[in-house]
């Protein structure tokens, strides 16, 4: 009588062997797979730009030269609202525009007939302005520049404050929290002023 010892013992070591050789495959897929999670929880993400905080002031230097390095920022808008005869940010501003700015400019009513208008100076240069004529004095003084920065202070964009005025400027940039609420207050003032011409 014949007994299929070794035969049987062929096919047992057979199916073991496909058993381990699975068992590897799986093993080595998983090794791929948490290979593949750590490698994508290490990938480096995007960060945003840093929240920056700049001050400048007069007479001690540093509120033109913000004011102006704010405007050579902008690549899309700027929205501005306050006197503006400043030489070199008036130069600024034309120049941003130029380079395709987007610049709008409300103005207090003095300025409509003052001796050195900064709206003359403004439209001259191509700029849209509007004069604000519903308050007694439009004493805002800030610029929202591309919806992400915003400069404010006491320092107004004049040749006055530039030379005989002790003022200050600060320019948070790329805060869009921060520059909302201007970007709302602005518009609500260029709704009821009217285009200088």
């Amino acid at each position: 009588m014949r007994f299929p010892t070794h035969k049987h013992t062929r096919g047992h070591a057979s199916t073991h062997h496909q058993q381990s050789s699975l068992w590897l495959a799986i093993l080595a897929a998983c090794s791929m797979g948490v290979a593949c999670q750590t490698a994508h929880a290490e990938a480096p993400k995007p960060t945003q730009p840093p929240q920056i905080t700049e001050a400048g002031f007069y007479p001690f230097g540093g509120a033109v030269e913000l004011t102006v390095k704010a405007i050579d920022s902008a690549k899309e808008s700027i929205f501005l609202a306050g006197d503006v005869t400043s030489g070199p940010v008036v130069q600024a501003l034309a120049n941003a525009r130029k380079r395709g700015v987007n610049i709008l400019v409300i103005l207090d009513k003095s300025q409509e007939k003052a001796r050195y208008s900064g709206a003359k100076l403004l439209v001259h240069e191509g700029i849209q302005v509007h004069i604000d004529r519903k308050h007694n004095a439009m004493n805002n003084n800030y610029m929202v520049i591309d919806g992400q920065t915003l400069e404010i202070g006491r320092f107004n964009y004049t040749e006055t404050a530039a030379k005989k005025n002790a003022d200050n400027v600060i320019v948070l940039w790329n805060n869009p929290a921060a520059a909302k609420p201007y970007r709302a207050n602005w518009q609500e003032h260029w709704d009821h002023s009217t285009l200088y011409k």
